[in-house]
């Protein structure tokens, strides 16, 4: 009888264990982001590619204004340090094509257009590179309002400069730089609602 009670528990801690692991993590990281931590990872799912980078932060500002910020071009050099240019070259409402010069990690100066599909229904905007010197490039901004002005936004991307610097390399360098475009989407944001 004993051993039955033994192998009960031992199967339901098996089981349930993970469920209380990951549990613990996402409690964990909305503490963090709660807190004014902004999360910078690599980004591991089944699409993801090896040297992908995802950042999550939390931002003090209605969806609207996010979303808008996002869409309005002229205004990304205001809270992304590292780009240098921005030209918009078709603008619909279901998609953007734009024109970028920037640094890119280790300063290497670089130019691209992008193709930015607009998902304003579930505040998704994605992107792929359609011209350019690098390999790829390819990302993602998701809004997801928590109250009226609070909302967790994440980004994701991915940097492939081809045979000048590997992307596991890239993603590397691209995090530690990446929390300025949150602290600069947060200062832009709140100088605009005074």
């Amino acid at each position: 009888m004993k051993n039955i009670f033994t192998q009960i528990f031992l199967t339901f801690f098996f089981l349930c264990l993970p469920v209380f692991t990951l549990n613990s993590f996402a409690i964990s990281e909305n503490e963090k982001l709660k807190k004014g931590e902004i999360i910078v990872e690599d980004f591991v799912n089944e699409e993801a590619k090896n040297g992908s980078v995802k950042m999550t932060f939390l931002v003090e500002a209605n969806v609207e204004k996010i979303w808008t910020l996002l869409v309005e071009y002229d205004k990304w050099p205001s809270f992304m340090p590292d780009l240098e240019k921005v030209v918009i070259r078709e603008n619909k409402p279901e998609f953007a094509i734009v024109y970028v010069k920037a640094k890119a990690p280790l300063n290497i100066d670089i130019s691209y257009v992008l193709k930015r599909i607009y998902n304003k229904k579930h505040y998704e905007i994605t992107w792929t590179m359609v011209e350019g010197k690098a390999k790829e490039i390819e990302g993602s901004w998701r809004i997801f309002p928590l109250g009226k002005n609070l909302c967790k936004v994440i980004y994701t991307n991915y940097l492939d400069l081809g045979f000048i610097v590997p992307p596991k390399i890239v993603a590397l360098l691209t995090k530690q730089k990446l929390p300025n475009v949150a602290l600069g989407m947060r200062k832009y944001l709140k100088k605009m609602a005074n």
